[in-house]
C-alpha cells in the first residue's frame, strides 16, 4: 500500500508540473518540438495511471507500451529544435523508431533511445551551456536508463520510481529555465552589469 501511495503522489505531482510547464511553454517564445513532447508526456500521464486503476496490470501494460511508442517518437523529435537543418531525417528516424516500438515493444529500444538522447543532449550542452531544454532532457534520459539497469541487478523493485523522479527533476529544470529566460528578457545581463558598476 505504501508503494501505491508513493506512486499516486508522484503521479499527481508529475501531472501538476506537466500542466504548469505546458502553460508556460504556450505563453513563452516556445520551441515547437519541445512543446509537442511536453503535450505527449501530459497525455501519457493522463492515461497510464488511470489505466492501472481501471483495468489492472493487463490494461496498464497495453497502455504503457502504446504510449511508449508515442513518447519515443516525441523524444527523438525534440532534436529538430536543436538541429533544425536536420528536421526531415530526424523526423523519419523518430517515426521509424516509434513504429518499431509499437510493433515489437522492447525495453531495450526504450533504453537505447534514452542513451542516444542523453548523448545528444550533452553535445548540445557543450555547444550551449545555457540550453535548459537539453539540460532537463539529459536528466530525464540518463537516470531512467541507470535506474533500469540497477533494477535488473537488484531484483526489479528498488529503482521503480527513478524514471518518475528523474522526470520531475527535469520538469523543475525546464520550468526554472523558462522563468530565467523571462527574467533575462525583462532585465538583460548587460543592463545589470552597468547598473551594478555605477
Amino acid at each position: 500500500m505504501e508503494l501505491f501511495d508513493a506512486g499516486l503522489g508522484l503521479y499527481q505531482l508529475n501531472f501538476v508540473l506537466n500542466i504548469w510547464l505546458l502553460g508556460l511553454l504556450w505563453r513563452a517564445d516556445r520551441k515547437h518540438y519541445f512543446l509537442a513532447y511536453t503535450a505527449f508526456r501530459l497525455i501519457a500521464t493522463m492515461v497510464r495511471f488511470p489505466a492501472l486503476l481501471a483495468g489492472g496490470m493487463d490494461t496498464y501494460t497495453k497502455v504503457y507500451w502504446l504510449t511508449s511508442g508515442i513518447l519515443i517518437f516525441a523524444c527523438v523529435w525534440i532534436l529538430c529544435d536543436f538541429f533544425p537543418k536536420l528536421t526531415v531525417p530526424i523526423s523519419i528516424a523518430a517515426v521509424a523508431l516509434s513504429f518499431m516500438q509499437l510493433l515489437h515493444p522492447s525495453v531495450a529500444l526504450e533504453r537505447n533511445v534514452q542513451i542516444a538522447m542523453f548523448v545528444a543532449s550533452c553535445y548540445v550542452l557543450i555547444l550551449d551551456r545555457r540550453n535548459f531544454v537539453a539540460a532537463g532532457l539529459a536528466i530525464a534520459t540518463l537516470l531512467p536508463a541507470v535506474g533500469e539497469w540497477q533494477a535488473v541487478l537488484l531484483g526489479g523493485t528498488a529503482m521503480r520510481f527513478v524514471p518518475s523522479l528523474a522526470f520531475l527533476l527535469a520538469q523543475a529544470v525546464w520550468i526554472f529555465g523558462i522563468f530565467k529566460q523571462r527574467q533575462e528578457r525583462v532585465m538583460p545581463h548587460g543592463y545589470i552589469e552597468r547598473h551594478v558598476v555605477s
